[in-house]
């Protein structure tokens, strides 16, 4: 039986307002200390500069390309840039409140399950989990998907169903995977309406309404169906389902090690599958479909493993309510205090375990802030206006400056992935030189280990301008800059 929520009692509104609170502070800490920002998230921020200054919404003015996988989120990040606020600090808000919402959430799902004081301590594991706080202000779109996903989740496991398909055709809007939880929400759906096709009828059809207006306004303002971003990807990047997967639970399990006591406790928390399948089995289910869909692909990016991560802490929060209850047997007080317990202990090793997070963050934001942007710098101080300059870092690089761009794997040009296909280029190297060779720009910014690669015939037009070395290689490659012409 699901608990009754009291949302007016003082329990609920004062646990509410602290992981609210611990939500946004740890968020705002780490946003300030760190600067932390995500490379692909400055492509998302110079086509949203772009549409402010230029009013149109594309990385290279006069090229209309989605070369973000997110447009809609980009098209948010302009509502609130249009009122003044620098493009990569609206991105950001809109990572840090979609997150915080998230956080609220999870507390107020997990009052189903416990107290609102133990609900509020348990959903801390998310709030406090490190690489989703960093996340949440990295600037790209995942936070907002990993709100619409949870949100479609959680009105299905209420048995809300038109919200349900509402909002997980809103995450198909915000991410084109978006569809696996869309597949998810539709397939429990169907199943608990079998035989009453008003219903279903009732519950489905904004999905017949949102996704094709989507796909249409998308159609119309960048001419293609899907995000060009997506399209160059999968030009580019080779799919290798063996060692996709072997990658993937690498990343998963063995990156963050203690990350595995989590892991473990989700494991304990699905045993409650058995008398609470309704509720919970969709949250599982598109956990599994989610991870079984992306480790069959490439490539892997680190945003792509957020997202499931707040149904891994829902089901490590419900291990922890499940496991006092093997040593407790006395009174209900004596278990509430227990499991309260329990989630303190975790919330402190997470805590003592964010001060290095934090850091190794910052070093790695240092890499960022005096090496790759100091080589868009360049360009913008010494480059002439109308040059085109060829790199695969088109964040952190492209962002510094307002000149043209032609990248691999081509996000911002029509014609790479058409080019990369024709001439089935093996291997990254092999790719600059046709890109190189066929769009002849006039600078390159390449790390040395590309520079170095490049075929000699391919490199001859080029002299070196400009470098930017690393104090230490663990930290990232040096960059370099080659003209046809050094100022």
């Amino acid at each position: 039986m699901n608990r009754i929520i009291d949302r007016r009692s003082h329990d609920y509104q004062l646990s509410l307002l602290a992981v609210l609170t611990v939500s946004l502070m740890s968020r705002l800490i780490f946003w300030s200390l760190t600067h932390y920002t995500i490379e692909d998230s400055l492509i998302i921020g110079r086509m949203v500069r772009n549409f402010v200054t230029s009013g149109e919404l594309a990385y290279n003015i006069g090229e209309r390309v989605s070369a973000c996988t997110s447009p809609l989120f980009a098209a948010m990040a302009c509502g609130i840039a249009w009122f003044g606020v620098d493009p990569l600090v609206a991105a950001k808000i809109l990572g840090l409140v979609a997150s915080a919402v998230t956080c609220v959430l999870l507390f107020d799902y997990l009052c189903d399950f416990a107290t609102p004081v133990a609900a509020a301590t348990l959903s801390g594991l998310y709030a406090l989990l490190p690489p989703v706080i960093a996340s949440s202000v990295g600037g790209m779109e995942t936070p907002v998907y990993t709100l619409t996903c949870f949100l479609a989740l959680e009105r299905l496991a209420r048995g809300r169903f038109l919200p349900a398909v509402v909002w997980s055709s809103m995450a198909t809007l915000v991410r084109p995977d978006g569809v696996i939880v869309l597949l998810v929400v539709g397939f429990f759906v169907a199943g608990r309406l079998r035989g009453d096709l008003r219903g279903t009828l009732h519950s489905v059809w904004p999905m017949f309404v949102l996704i094709p207006t989507g796909v249409t306004l998308h159609a119309l303002y960048f001419h293609s169906l899907a995000p060009h971003s997506a399209i160059a990807k999968a030009a580019a990047y080779p799919v290798d389902p063996v060692a996709n997967v072997s990658t993937y639970l690498g990343r998963m399990f063995l990156t963050w090690r203690s990350g595995l006591v989590i892991y473990a406790l989700s494991v304990l928390g699905m045993t409650r599958l058995r008398d609470r399948s309704r509720e919970l089995m969709p949250f599982a289910t598109w956990y599994a479909v989610y991870h079984a869909a992306f480790m069959l692909r490439a490539p892997l990016f680190d945003w792509y493993l957020h997202p499931p991560l707040v149904v891994l802490t829902l089901f490590a929060a419900l291990g922890l309510l499940a496991a006092p209850r093997w040593v407790i047997r006395r009174s209900h007080a004596h278990l509430v205090r227990a499991q309260i317990s329990a989630g303190a202990v975790l919330l402190v090793a997470l805590l003592i375990a964010l001060p290095g997070y934090y850091r190794a963050r910052r070093r790695g934001q240092w890499y960022e802030d005096h090496v790759r942007a100091r080589a868009g710098l360049w360009l913008s101080s010494h480059a002439s206006s109308g040059s085109l300059v060829f790199t695969e870092s088109l964040g952190y690089i492209g962002y510094q400056t307002s000149h043209r761009f032609v990248d691999w794997p081509g996000l911002v040009s029509r014609d790479v992935p058409t080019l990369l296909r024709r001439n089935n280029g093996e291997g990254r190297t092999n790719s600059f030189d046709l890109i190189i060779a066929h769009f002849h720009p006039d600078y390159l910014a390449l790390r040395d280990s590309e520079w170095g690669g490049l075929s000699p015939k391919v490199k001859a037009p080029y002299k070196l301008c400009a470098e930017f070395p690393t104090p230490s290689r663990d930290l990232g490659s040096t960059y370099l800059i080659a003209g046809v012409i050094c100022p």
